[in-house]
């Protein structure tokens, strides 16, 4: 089996981020890497020494391992390909290579364009494919001298099959700066190369301001364009290396936050039965490699949040300057190191972090740094010390206590613990009460339960059969909660949703609320005695003015509620078809498609090539309608599909045969290639004398009225006398522009027919 080569993705360089592809299962944990050295060959290569590569990588204080090992919290380890760690064995290279020759050689052996980016790391690739085994989950570091991306991408390369796939994951630093190449802490290359591998881990973002608005007075999440990052805006994944301090990696992506034993002793969820006596806790730094509480995270969401979008908390936490930090600590470049002067503020949901930046009064603050123009409210990016903030979501008030000595403890006092319940009901189901003295009606009782007690019950109808447009019908707030429900005059598809009590504990959002199972009152026993349950075939009728009588049910074949016709529509076209519905239970849907698409299903919401689909708000006994076809010279075999309020369905297949356009010239009616006196003659002549016969009636249809007569002949006359009237097409051969009429053309040689 052939062995495809292909690119896949560019997650993100400094300027650039589109989608991410997971490699490995899991994106914490033991991660082995390579590093591939490789230059074009029309480039002079920078060369790093051995030591300067393993100091960067591994040896000293602030190397790449240490960085990723701290900065995910002890999540993450970066290892060698064998699972040891990192060293001169698991460096390849330089190697050089020519990625326009990469690409062309492509093309020619699969006929595939590909990249000067995916050229780059394929060259990469087939350096060392045989050198390391990478279904073990390797990645790859790239550094090399070519242009790619924005000065670095991260991209996944499929080395399987089409039908197989098997993804590496390679961080690529390109543009490497220096005549002589430099891998210093703070140097451009290596900020680089730490900027890729974070891609690598942790997706497609990066740490930047946002545009907020100045009016705001609560938090960073009321910005328009929210500040979705890693942590802050100081991180090595920021749009630019001045601001790379990098201990805010994310946190759920590098396996901090999962609700594993190794996570849960690192952070403590504030929760009403677990809040110390004096109501203070205290956490130690973010990077401290001590044992202890680390974070404190409050449960919040907005109801009515996707569950997908849990675990949604407010996590508090604060740092001391580690590694790069101390760079941005030590220049203090406009108060850009305020990381380090309180807690951060995350609001995380659905795996991704957003930094929430407190505003402070103006007097409290210098009005400088990024957010200057927006004066005299301040952005701080984080909470200072002493400061208090109140989440506004669930009204949680916490304080921090003063800046703590180097390897001390934050104090962080819980003011007020707003709301922590967003957990809806449980719903038990739906119970259907049976009414004696009519059939047709039911009682609907809903059952569900909730610590904070249930609050109300809201059933919908839905008034378009497979639509998600639902409408309130009974709204019940005390116990038990019912809603009546007569089949006869409601759609028999019922939704309800169940709230429990929970802002009466102090939030500030609705109610959680629990969304019950669908019910059908059709198919439920307690309406087996009721007429209007028992199952009908709809009638229909299908006419077109191209037909020369309507067909209907009446002389279909029938086999159960499916019908069959022999009935062949032959025309070109666009063909006009009419229906005429009739059902004594109510029309609900009526729908047509073309079989061989995947049919229409009202109840599972499925779509397939629909031609034609009514939904009938009203529901008359019988209704008339039509559509136009646009159809292909060919046979076509149609399905036609009714659903009345009953759920009685009806089927009709039956096929239409669209001939070649049939082509002509009007005007032409002997057929000798031109309009003159001879063809007014032809004319009269067929009407009057009976002497003459006409194959082509739309070519003597001189004025296009849909009918032969004796104005044809006249119009002919006119235009050649007396230069009254126009040519109606077609002048030369075509098809008919108006070919509703009851006319048509058997034959017209001249043309080929």
């Amino acid at each position: 089996m052939k062995i495809f080569l292909f690119f896949i993705f560019l997650l993100c360089s400094k300027s650039l981020c589109l989608a991410d592809v997971t490699v490995n299962p899991n994106n914490y944990g033991p991660q082995r890497f390579i590093v591939v050295l490789a230059y074009p060959s029309r480039l002079t290569p920078i060369t790093f020494s051995s030591e300067e590569l393993l100091a960067a990588l591994v040896t000293r204080e602030n190397s790449l391992v240490s960085f990723f090992n701290l900065n995910s919290y002890g999540q993450l380890s970066i290892l060698g390909q064998d699972g040891k760690p990192l060293d001169q064995d698991d460096i390849y290279g330089p190697y050089i290579y020519d990625p326009v020759q990469i690409a062309l050689d492509y093309k020619n052996a699969f006929n595939v364009e590909i990249s000067r980016d995916e050229a780059i790391m394929r060259g990469a690739y087939e350096q060392v494919k045989n050198l390391v085994d990478f279904n073990s989950g390797v990645r790859v570091i790239l550094l090399t001298k070519e242009s790619c991306g924005a000065g670095g991408l991260t991209m996944g390369l499929n080395i399987g099959t089409s039908e197989q796939p098997h993804y590496i994951k390679f961080a690529a630093v390109c543009t490497l700066s220096g005549s002589t190449g430099s891998l210093k802490e703070n140097d451009t290359n290596y900020i680089d190369i730490l900027h890729e591998v974070g891609h690598s881990f942790m997706g497609g973002g990066h740490a930047q301001y946002s545009s907020c608005n100045p009016s705001m007075t609560i938090s960073q999440e009321d910005c328009t364009d929210a500040l979705w990052e890693y942590g802050n805006p100081y991180d090595v994944m920021g749009s630019g290396w001045k601001y790379g301090q990098g201990t805010a990696m994310s946190l759920t992506k590098a396996g901090w936050l999962l609700d594993e034993p190794a996570a849960l002793n690192r952070i403590v969820t504030v929760m009403p039965d677990t809040l110390p006596t004096d109501r203070t806790y205290k956490i130690k730094s973010i990077s401290s490699q001590t044992p202890g509480i680390k974070a404190l995270r409050i449960p919040r969401k907005f109801v009515g949040d996707p569950e997908w979008w849990n675990p949604n908390y407010l996590i508090i936490e604060w740092r001391e300057p580690k590694g790069l930090d101390l760079h941005i600590a030590e220049k203090n470049l406009n108060n850009e190191a305020d990381v380090f002067s309180g807690a951060l503020i995350t609001y995380t949901v659905a795996g991704e972090s957003m930094l929430v930046h407190p505003i402070l009064p103006a007097s409290e603050l210098t009005c400088t740094g990024p957010f200057q123009e927006q004066c005299p409210k301040v952005f701080h990016t984080a909470l200072p010390f002493g400061q208090s903030y109140t989440d506004p979501n669930t009204l949680t008030k916490f304080t921090l206590g003063p800046k703590p000595t180097k390897g001390g403890e934050l104090q962080i006092k819980i003011d007020s613990l707003g709301r922590t319940d967003f957990t809806g009901p449980q719903v038990s189901g739906l119970t259907v009460i049976s009414n004696p003295a009519d059939p047709c009606k039911a009682t609907l009782r809903a059952e569900a339960i909730d610590p904070s007690g249930i609050s109300k019950v809201i059933f919908y109808q839905d008034p378009l059969r497979g639509s998600d447009n639902y409408k309130i019908f009974a709204e019940d707030s005390t116990f038990p909660f019912e809603a009546e429900y007569d089949i006869r005059t409601m759609e028999n598809q019922i939704m309800f949703q169940v709230f429990d009590n929970a802002r009466q504990q102090g939030g500030i959002a609705e109610n959680n609320f629990t969304w019950g199972p669908e019910f059908y009152a059709s198919k439920d026993k307690a309406f087996s005695q009721c007429s209007l349950n028992i199952q009908t075939n709809s009638s229909i009728i299908i006419d077109s003015p191209s037909m020369d009588h309507p067909v209907s049910t009446a002389n279909f074949k029938n086999y159960g509620n499916s019908y069959y016709s022999n009935q062949i529509l032959t025309d070109r076209s666009p063909v006009k078809i009419i229906f005429t519905i009739h059902d004594e239970n109510l029309l609900s849907t009526f729908n047509l498609t073309e079989r061989g698409c995947q049919a229409y299903c009202p109840h599972c919401g499925g779509s397939g090539c629909v031609f034609f689909s009514t939904y009938l708000n009203s529901y008359p006994k019988e209704i008339t309608d039509e559509i136009t076809l646009n159809l292909t010279p060919g046979m076509h075999d149609l399905y036609f599909f009714v659903v009345d309020k009953s759920d009685g369905e009806t089927n009709i297949f039956w096929g239409i045969k669209i001939l070649p356009p049939l082509t002509f010239i009007r005007g032409d009616v002997n057929q000798d290639g031109r309009m003159d006196i001879s063809d007014a003659i032809h004319i009269l002549s067929y009407l009057f004398l009976g002497s003459k016969t006409i194959d082509c009636a739309d070519s003597a249809d001189v004025n296009d009225d849909g009918k032969v007569d004796i104005s044809d002949a006249k119009y002919i006359l006119s235009y050649m006398f007396l230069g009254t009237g126009s040519l109606n097409p077609p002048t030369s051969c075509g098809a008919d522009p108006t070919p509703y009429d009851s006319l048509g053309c058997q034959s017209f040689k001249l043309c080929g027919e």
